[in-house]
């Protein structure tokens, strides 16, 4: 998909920017703080680290990642002209080889983390404390004999606690039951996540995506949250995607008249919808404003 230059593309730009920016920004600032400090790794993962190797791990970081970038290319390399594997073929198995192996490790995190929390929870139980927070909505999803949620004014809590007192019907009333929610919820959100990106940027940012929301402390502490939070994330990934996936569609003019007036309505519907649960759902529109600005490709004799 390409882009006509009009005012509203610069404009576009700017913001794009500015975000970066603030991102990097936040993003830089709670990395430093979490590696250059032993508070994450005491509190949430209870792993006695020593001052140095927090420090030492988080400069190493960066250096060792463009190492096994170095080792990885090379490697393919090699195994392309070896087998004569083509261009496009090598980067897609380097690509399912990568995002496998970012995928297994980000499920690997939040299973550990997830029977971490837990443990620290039972011991928590003991002292009549609670050790993992948004306990009131487990309390709105507990499976009582009436069998009802009470209702709740932000409609994303009232379906996330709705979905989580089904899952309580089967798994029991227990708190463990909802952690292993958030982790079903956070392993749906990485999948999404890649997708959603794959489809707009590519496959580098995507992968780096995915990376960044396997390995981010400030991600995998939300598994201790019992809110809505994990779940409105997974259902606007979700949305963004079917609304990136008709804006490509439209775009790449794969669409006759009737199925592009179909396809908006039914994206703006979906959009209407999510954003009745929560209003930032209205954001997705900016993933619409592509079929103004975007240029569509012009079939071969047209």
């Amino acid at each position: 998909m390409t882009y006509r230059k009009t005012w509203f593309s610069y404009v576009l730009w700017v913001i794009y920017t500015m975000l970066c920016i603030i991102f990097l920004v936040f993003a830089g600032n709670y990395v430093c703080i979490s590696y250059l400090s032993d508070s994450f790794w005491s509190s949430s993962l209870s792993v006695p680290v020593e001052n140095l190797a927090v420090q030492w791990f988080g400069f190493l970081t960066l250096p060792a990642t463009v190492a096994v970038y170095w080792i990885i290319r090379g490697t393919a390399a090699k195994i392309r002209k070896k087998q004569h594997i083509g261009g496009e073929r090598a980067r897609k198995i380097l690509e399912c080889v990568i995002v496998l192996a970012f995928f297994t490790l980000g499920v690997f995190l939040r299973v550990m983390c997830a029977l971490n929390y837990i443990q620290l929870q039972k011991t928590a139980e003991n002292s009549a404390q609670n050790y993992v927070n948004g306990i009131e909505y487990f309390e709105r999803a507990v499976v009582t004999a009436g069998g009802l949620v009470e209702p709740i004014s932000y409609g994303g809590a009232y379906c996330y606690v709705g979905c989580l007192s089904f899952l309580l019907s089967f798994l029991g009333n227990k708190v463990a039951s909802a952690v292993i929610f958030q982790v079903f919820l956070q392993v749906a959100g990485l999948v999404l996540a890649y997708g959603v990106t794959r489809k707009l940027a590519g496959r580098i940012p995507a992968g780096m995506i995915l990376l960044y929301l396997s390995c981010s402390p400030a991600y995998l502490e939300m598994l201790k949250v019992l809110g809505p939070e994990c779940f409105f994330f997974d259902l606007y990934l979700l949305i963004m995607l079917v609304a990136a996936s008709y804006v490509k569609a439209y775009c790449g003019s794969r669409l006759t008249k009737v199925l592009s007036f179909a396809g908006a309505l039914a994206a703006g519907g979906l959009i209407g919808m999510l954003a009745y649960l929560d209003l930032t759902a209205f954001t997705l529109l900016l993933v619409m404003t592509a079929v103004a600005v975007g240029k569509k490709k012009r079939l071969a004799g047209t």
